[in-house]
């Protein structure tokens, strides 16, 4: 049994075993809750929860002395991060989550000169999509995330650091008749999956101005759409601070203003790691000032 199964298991008794609402507080699905707390009761061949068909309905005798033990658990687990974390003399570390794009675009040259520069200081990466990053926010899996609004939880405090707007990009040589804003209908066009908020962003600007393109590839890897527009008469639509973490050689980019890009540095209000203020006081104003 692991921490993430106590808080699971904490919760949902905590919601009067509730899975669905348990599940919406910890911003995972109901699917995986019950299977955590089946995979516990079969490990340790005890029944936690009282069961009315395949619906909770309270604690058995072993779940009321799992929950009374594991609320003490998890304090006492607690206690030991944000000591080991949040050391006086600077030593700990930061959990800091970065998109793809966004650590090559922005982290990707500074961040080993940061770290050389704090040798006490440990930074450990989380590389994931936006909405993950959001999640293990929330779940202070994270203690702190550079990413693309809009940001989907008012629990999160964000800090605005570049407004820009996305790009059309596409390689000239490869047409005959050059891609525009206008005839996007008729340029076969490779995009971000639905993992990005950004491509929630490219869906509504579509379907605000009327435009039905053909979507020929979706990924999660903004090098890839890149290298796919530089060899191939395709088109694809990206932030454009995102460009300059690659290599963007003979490509045309041209701005979509109605296409608002933000990247936000994001926090859970009530949870925050003292030393991510090392982190925020050195990236924020280079990020700003590189992007301007």
């Amino acid at each position: 049994m692991d921490i993430l199964q106590l808080k699971y298991f904490v919760e949902i008794a905590d919601c009067n075993c509730n899975i669905s609402i348990a599940a919406n507080n910890l911003h995972v699905s109901q699917s995986t809750l019950s299977r955590s707390i089946i995979r516990v009761e079969e490990n340790e061949n005890k029944l936690l929860f009282s069961r009315n068909g395949k619906r909770l309905v309270g604690l058995t005798l072993s779940g009321q002395q799992l929950y009374r033990d594991a609320k003490r658990v998890l304090a006492s687990y607690e206690a030991l991060l944000k000591n080991l974390r949040h050391s006086p003399t600077g030593c700990g570390t930061v959990k800091l989550g970065l998109t793809p794009a966004i650590l090559s675009a922005f982290f990707a040259d500074s961040l080993p000169a940061f770290i050389l520069q704090n040798p006490k200081l440990n930074v450990e990466i989380v590389e994931a999509g936006g909405e993950t990053l959001q999640q293990q926010l929330l779940l202070e899996k994270i203690d702190l995330a550079y990413l693309i609004a809009p940001i989907q939880y008012g629990s999160l405090q964000t800090d605005n650091l570049i407004n820009d707007t996305g790009v059309l990009v596409y390689n000239p040589q490869l047409f005959s008749v050059l891609p525009s804003i206008e005839n996007l209908n008729e340029i076969p066009l490779v995009l971000l999956n639905q993992k990005f908020t950004f491509r929630n962003q490219i869906d509504q600007w579509l379907f605000k101005q009327g435009y039905h393109p053909q979507i020929i590839m979706e990924t999660e890897n903004e090098e890839t759409l890149l290298n796919a527009a530089q060899h191939t008469p395709v088109a694809t639509i990206l932030p454009n601070p995102v460009l300059t973490g690659y290599r963007t050689s003979g490509l045309t980019a041209i701005t979509i203003s109605d296409l608002s890009w933000q990247l936000l540095v994001c926090r859970k209000t009530s949870h925050f790691n003292p030393l991510s203020k090392k982190v925020i006081e050195h990236f924020n104003p280079l990020i700003m000032k590189n992007s301007q």
